[in-house]
């Protein structure tokens, strides 16, 4: 089977490390994850409570999402149709580089930051247009100026994933 040659070119995206690994690897009892924007806490009471509440675990959820989608669009006062929902933000980025992105076309974003914004693109065979960060911030004026005719997606990352910060000032 021939597969898209594009895929020779690109770097793997390298997940953190699992805590049972880390545990392993290091002889250690007790890892606290701080990457991977994971919560070491879990998740709250309340949440249990409801999770509780729900006996259809076991069957497919509406892919749909129509009772999130009918509540977050009156929230927003959008259309319902102008709402994505995927698994995680990796599969959104995936839905959106196969829906817009032609060969040629353009994606600006800024580095470092989360690196499937770019392996999406590349795989669209789509440029990528990196600007760097400016003091570990999104350099909104570098990525204006950026922008052209090709440019299809804006990724601005909030907060930044690896560095952390929030990319705009309250």
């Amino acid at each position: 089977m021939k597969y898209k040659e594009i895929l020779n070119d690109l770097e793997q995206y390298k997940p953190g490390k699992q805590i049972e690994d880390i545990k392993k690897e290091y002889g250690l009892d007790k890892v606290i994850k701080l990457a991977s924007n994971e919560n070491p806490y879990g998740y709250c009471e309340k949440v249990n409570e409801v999770l509780n509440r729900y006996k259809t675990a076991n069957l497919y959820p509406d892919n749909n999402c129509t009772d999130l989608r009918e509540k977050l669009a009156g929230f927003l006062n959008v259309g319902k149709e102008n709402l994505i929902f995927g698994n995680g933000s990796t599969e959104i980025i995936s839905m959106l580089s196969r829906a817009l992105l032609n060969k040629g076309d353009e994606i600006i974003t800024c580095i470092p930051t989360f690196p499937m914004y770019t392996i999406e693109a590349k795989i669209a065979q789509a440029k990528v247009v990196e600007v760097e960060l400016k003091d570990y911030k999104f350099n909104l004026n570098g990525i204006l100026e950026k922008i052209n005719k090709k440019t299809k997606i804006i990724y601005i990352a909030n907060p930044n994933n690896p560095t952390r910060n929030n990319n705009y000032k309250k």
